[in-house]
């Protein structure tokens, strides 16, 4: 029964991570012209939101070492809620500056610290879950922001959404004792694990510097299709923009429902297995967007990336125990998890530039060369020692 409290916790939590996902950009086409700068200013406190979660990931393993999971995500739900709030409250560009960086900071240590914490107490379905609820989170905010911009403001948004952060996180604060329960039952709480590792050590296990890459080209993938493939279906297949923001939605769908049915895969398949299908589905995905069939294919291909996407990143970080062992983990999986958001941040804007010269109908075609460079990768790591039923 503490097992399935403490995963339910995690779950919630994970919500609370997703929730701020893609308000600012369902917001924004009615905060600027309210705060009055342009809207290109956007990309500024994207950054700083991004800049913040990858400083913040790094150093997660650090702050798991001093303090236990149950405090660490309490602690940094409660930042990322109090944050949403102040966004609520922002009358001018700074101080949506300000409360960017936090937000960024409570974001990428949950993240961070919840993804170690299940990698080393529980299975790889249990990874798949929880990212799931990450999905439905991602899925819930613009539906809070839209309610608050039709019945009011979007200030409104930020606080509906802010106060469910603060809800999850009343809730954390009374379930520390679980959780302290749970680190004195769960026989791979070791003292050895909660030792602080050097990344100087850390950085000279075989195939580290591997993964970090691997991470780093995924998530950029995976952000690229986020932020761009409405662009695409627009500007290179003469979609209407009405029609291109739900077809990208299927995307989305497609992870959401995949990070589902990976947790039932899981169980039949390895996690190397799991990775390479995921990657087969991604590129099918790809395929479809090029079909000259209709529009029917580009439905079919954002939601076969999305199923291809799903498995990946959570089966990723699952493995990690096991491939550079349980004393390095939790510091592995944090400097990942910033190799990863690194990639969010560099590679999106990266394509915008590259599109501008060339059009956005490079897309399938960037997103086929960051296919094809992932897969190199995983087969270069396959090469180091692993265990077959969890390693990739």
């Amino acid at each position: 029964m503490l097992t399935v409290l403490i995963l339910i916790l995690i779950n919630i939590s994970f919500v609370g991570v997703g929730l701020p996902n893609s308000l600012l950009g369902s917001a924004w086409p009615s905060m600027h012209g309210e705060i009055g700068v342009p809207v290109s200013y956007v990309g500024i406190i994207s950054m700083i939101y991004l800049g913040g979660t990858v400083v913040a990931s790094f150093f997660s393993g650090k702050l798991l070492a001093r303090f236990t999971a149950g405090i660490c995500t309490f602690m940094n739900v409660s930042m990322i809620g109090l944050s949403l709030i102040g966004f609520s409250l922002s009358s001018s560009f700074i101080f949506l500056c300000v409360f960017a960086l936090p937000l960024g900071i409570g974001t990428g240590f949950t993240d961070a610290v919840l993804n170690s914490y299940s990698a080393m107490h529980f299975g790889a379905k249990h990874m798949n879950w929880h990212h799931c609820f990450w999905g439905v989170g991602a899925t819930i905010g613009p539906v809070f922001m839209s309610y608050g911009i039709a019945s009011s403001s979007w200030r409104v948004g930020y606080q509906i959404t802010g106060v469910v952060v603060v809800a999850i996180a009343v809730a954390l604060l009374f379930s520390l004792p679980l959780w302290k329960k749970f680190a004195k039952l769960s026989d791979t709480s070791t003292e050895e694990a909660n030792k602080p590792q050097s990344f100087g050590s850390l950085f000279r296990l075989p195939g580290f510097k591997t993964s970090l890459a691997i991470f780093f080209v995924y998530v950029s993938a995976e952000a690229t299709v986020g932020l761009w493939g409405s662009s695409y279906l627009v500007m290179s297949r003469g979609i209407a923009p009405e029609l291109a923001a739900g077809w990208l939605s299927l995307y989305f769908l497609g992870m959401t429902l995949g990070r589902f049915i990976s947790g039932f895969v899981a169980m039949l398949l390895t996690g190397r297995q799991i990775i390479w299908l995921g990657c087969v589905l991604f590129g099918c995905g790809i395929v479809f967007l090029q079909i000259p069939v209709g529009n029917a294919a580009y439905l079919i291909g954002f939601f076969l990336m999305g199923l291809g996407c799903a498995p990946i990143f959570p089966t990723l970080v699952h493995s990690s125990p096991t491939r550079f062992g349980a004393r390095y983990a939790q510091t592995a999986i944090g400097v990942q998890i910033s190799s990863a958001n690194i990639g969010a941040t560099v590679t999106p804007p990266l394509f915008g530039l590259l599109a501008a010269r060339v059009g956005h109908g490079l897309f399938p075609v960037f997103l086929g060369f960051l296919l094809a460079v992932m897969a190199l990768m995983i087969g270069m790591l396959n090469k180091t020692k692993v265990d077959e039923e969890t390693g990739v």
